[in-house]
Formats: C-alpha cells, sequence, structure tokens
C-alpha cells in the first residue's frame, strides 16, 4: 500500500465500486441476495426481480449463486447510502435508518417527504394539525365523544426531535390509544421519554415509556399507550378530555 499515493488509492477504489455497482439502482449490490447473469454482470436481488433479463448484455440471468468468497468480499466493502446523501457507509452501520434525506410518509396527506423538511412541511402545508413543542405539549381533547370513531394526528418537534403522535378512539373495541412515531432526522443523540397522565380526583391514569426512534417500528406493537374507554369518563371535563403530556430528553 506504501507504493501507492492517496490519490492512486482512491481511484483504484472507485474503480472497484463501479464493477460491483447494480445497473438497475446503480448502488452497491449485496452480498446476500445478488444476482448474476450468465455473463456474471452482478445486480440486486429485488432489482432483478423487475426484468426478464441483465439490462448490461441483455443476457439471462444465470440460477447459480456467487461463490462465498465473492459474497464475503461484498459484505466486506463500504456502500454508499442509498438516500443519496453522499455518505460512505460499512454494513453495520444504521446511518440509514436514521438517515435526514430517507423519505417519510405524512401522516396527513401521504405524500413522501425527506426527514428533515416533514416539519415544515407539515406546518406549511397543514396548518390545521397541532404542533407540540417543549413550550407547549397538549392538556386535553376538546369536544371530545367515546362513543365516536376518532383519528387525530399531531406531530411534535422537541428539540430538533421530531415524531407523530396518533390519537384513535375505536368504540367497537372501547380502547382509546396513543400511540408515536419517530421521524428520520439523523440518528437521535438522546434517550426520549414520553409520559401520559390522566388525572382526576379519584383515578389516575399514568403511561411512561422510552420512545423506540426506529421509524420501521410497528407503532400497534411498540409507542403505544392504551386506554380503555370505561376509564374515560372520570377524565372528563364538559366536553373535553383532560390529560398531560410530556417529553424528557436524557
Amino acid at each position: 500500500m506504501d507504493d501507492f499515493t492517496h490519490e492512486e488509492l482512491c481511484q483504484r477504489f472507485q474503480t472497484l465500486m463501479d464493477i460491483i455497482k447494480c445497473a438497475v439502482c446503480m448502488e452497491t449490490v449485496t452480498g446476500s441476495n445478488v444476482v448474476l447473469c450468465v455473463n456474471e454482470h452482478m445486480i440486486c436481488g429485488c432489482c432483478a426481480q423487475k426484468l426478464a433479463k441483465c439490462p448490461t448484455c441483455a443476457q439471462p440471468f444465470s440460477t447459480l449463486k456467487p461463490q462465498r468468497p465473492l459474497t464475503q468480499i461484498l459484505e466486506a466493502l463500504p456502500h454508499s447510502c442509498r438516500h443519496n446523501c453522499g455518505k460512505v457507509l460499512t454494513r453495520d452501520d444504521d446511518h440509514e435508518t436514521y438517515c435526514v434525506l430517507r423519505q417519510t410518509q405524512c401522516k396527513v396527506c401521504d405524500e413522501m417527504v425527506p426527514g428533515r423538511v416533514i416539519y415544515t412541511h407539515v406546518t406549511t402545508k397543514h396548518p390545521s394539525t397541532s404542533v407540540f413543542t417543549e413550550n407547549r405539549f397538549p392538556d386535553r381533547f376538546t369536544k371530545f365523544n367515546q362513543n365516536q370513531d376518532i383519528k387525530c394526528i399531531s406531530i411534535y418537534n422537541v428539540s430538533g426531535h421530531i415524531f407523530w403522535q396518533v390519537i384513535i378512539n375505536d368504540p367497537v373495541k372501547q380502547v382509546l390509544t396513543k400511540s408515536y412515531q419517530y421521524i428520520p432526522n439523523g440518528k437521535p443523540n438522546c434517550e426520549i421519554f414520553i409520559e401520559n397522565e390522566f388525572n382526576s380526583a379519584g383515578t389516575v391514569f399514568m403511561s411512561k415509556f422510552q420512545l423506540n426512534p426506529n421509524p420501521e417500528v410497528d407503532i400497534q406493537k411498540e409507542n403505544i399507550v392504551i386506554i380503555p374507554t370505561f376509564m374515560l369518563s372520570k377524565f372528563m371535563v364538559k366536553d373535553d378530555l383532560k390529560y398531560k403530556v410530556n417529553v424528557t430528553l436524557i
């Protein structure tokens, strides 16, 4: 290696990366699902599923799998972030999960938006959507009727950590759920705790959990608070359901 300059090493490395680039998605192929054509051009397995022949040479795909040493080499090589942020990653790097350019679905309109601009998207395109910050947390659900189907979406921005809150009242299942989903805007540098408290003179319902920031988490199983509807009448003040939310960063 001492015989090569830094520039020469970079050029040779780039040549290697070009060789193992998928002809369809132009990303580095992975060792676990790479497909070869009869001329040994490499294509991502998911890309090959959409094709009848190799896009490079127009020849059919081979049924042979790459030899184990080749897949090990592919797994060991770094790859560019598939969200096109320009960062080069190792295989065990979870950067792509939290990349600021990762597309995330707006829960209000279903549009796909990069995580770093979802907050601006919501506040400009959906001004009627409730927005909460560390200076203003919700304390009630106005005009709440526990016998009605209700779905209410809001967004939090707590010191730059952005996440959805989805409240669903299901009169058939007789439960109220409050679920939370982190929006990728870079990997969080702290632990996030969310506390919900329903309090009346004689009854207290409290839940506190650590938010799982993985945006792929199933929020029907994690990051969720479930309250039986028979309890809700205890927390009603006139037509409003009273509660407190607090978010703590540690």
